[in-house]
């Protein structure tokens, strides 16, 4: 996968924050040199992860860059092969969903939902409250590779289904009144 891909794919998932939990980060996953990519080499084990990537630290988002950090630091590498980038985002259930980009596509390898600690108690957001039926529902796709990450969010989130539905149904209310607007004034 190219890196240039990469992060036309990254940066279209700011275009369906609709599909997320409001105002809330998507975190890319950095290793301890800040590099967010992993690059397929000659002693690959092709299909496995990291061996440091564990539950643990998948919730600790002092692992992660930011998605709007990523875009401002834009760099290019050697022309290296990405093999993947896992990502994460909090969908409109409140589950966190981790994901795997590469040349399969979108897999989801974890989910979990935002659990209130003394640590982020006064940024727990009381008006999504934790949802462990949807988090339970997104455990039979872990492992499961998504074509887009629409696909992905059209699967696993009721709510991106509803915000979709609404999205696309505004959308061609709006071409709507400009056609007749159009029509309008040519009649005039």
């Amino acid at each position: 996968m190219r890196q240039e891909a990469v992060y036309e794919e990254l940066e279209y998932l700011d275009k369906i924050r609709y599909g997320l939990k409001p105002n809330s980060e998507i975190y890319i996953k950095k290793d301890k040199n800040n590099n967010i990519f992993n690059y397929i080499s000659d002693d690959s084990r092709v299909g496995t992860l990291n061996d440091g990537i564990t539950t643990s630290i998948l919730k600790d988002n002092t692992n992660f860059i930011t998605l709007n950090e990523l875009i401002q630091s834009k760099e290019k590498k050697n022309g290296k092969e990405v093999k993947f980038v896992i990502f994460k985002c909090c969908v409109i259930e409140n589950v966190w969903i981790v994901v795997k980009l590469s040349d399969n596509g979108y897999t989801i390898i974890d989910a979990f939902s935002e659990k209130s600690t003394s640590n982020n108690f006064n940024d727990f957001d009381f008006n999504y409250f934790q949802n462990r039926e949807a988090e339970t529902d997104i455990y039979k796709y872990i492992n499961f590779s998504f074509e887009t990450m629409e696909n992905l969010l059209q699967t696993t989130s009721s709510g991106f289904r509803m915000q979709f539905k609404d999205s696309l149904f505004n959308k061609l209310q709006i071409e709507f009144e400009n056609r007749k607007e159009e029509e309008n004034e040519i009649l005039n």
